[in-house]
């Protein structure tokens, strides 16, 4: 649109000129008339044009600030996510009899609608029947907390799976983590099955 105005405010200058010279060497008055439509001309494609930049400029701020929002709402869901991912994983801890517990720490590794993955790292070198039992535990507080919210993990094929670690020094100092085993839930049977690392 501005390159258009652009070219016809030129080529009316052009025949404007053009039209001044010949009133001019005829001696007419019309000259004046022809000057002052000329001016007229251009204050109205100049008004245009400073229009339309301006329309620009409101469409490119409305744009930004749609961007500026997206990002404000992928904050926002990210931020539910881990108030959502947070509390599943208190009310797990919750159905969890930590007395005797030797975990060190338990996460929530994966938080999705159908998949559930956690980790559990033990403070000392459990044996592996530890681990199986714990990870079951884990597993199986899991489903009760997503039965109590209303799911059906069978019929929704949700996907739970817990493996158990221990945090060690590697042979160049490094930190880590000894792999035992995992337990997951298979939908298809509605049974949590054990299996153990292959070292």
């Amino acid at each position: 649109m501005l390159l258009l105005l652009g070219w016809l405010s030129v080529v009316g200058l052009l025949v404007s000129i053009i039209c001044m010279a010949v009133f001019a060497i005829q001696k007419k008055r019309t000259w004046r008339k022809w000057f002052l439509a000329t001016l007229g001309c251009f204050v109205l494609i100049i008004v245009l044009a400073t229009t339309d930049n301006s329309a620009h400029k409101e469409s490119d701020t409305k744009k930004d600030t749609s961007k500026n929002n997206d990002g404000l709402n992928n904050n926002t869901n990210k931020d539910k996510i881990n108030i959502e991912k947070d509390k599943f994983l208190k009310n797990v801890l919750t159905k969890i009899n930590a007395k005797d517990s030797k975990l060190e720490t338990l996460e929530i590794y994966t938080f999705e609608d159908k998949t559930y993955s956690f980790r559990i790292y033990y403070k000392r070198t459990p044996s592996i029947v530890e681990v199986q039992n714990d990870t079951y535990i884990v597993a199986k507080s899991a489903l009760l907390v997503l039965m109590e919210q209303g799911r059906s993990p069978s019929k929704e094929w949700i996907s739970v799976n817990v493996r158990g670690y221990k945090k060690e020094i590697g042979e160049t100092g490094q930190i880590v983590y000894r792999y035992f085993g995992v337990s997951r839930y298979n939908f298809n049977t509605d049974q949590i099955e054990f299996e153990i690392a292959e070292n």
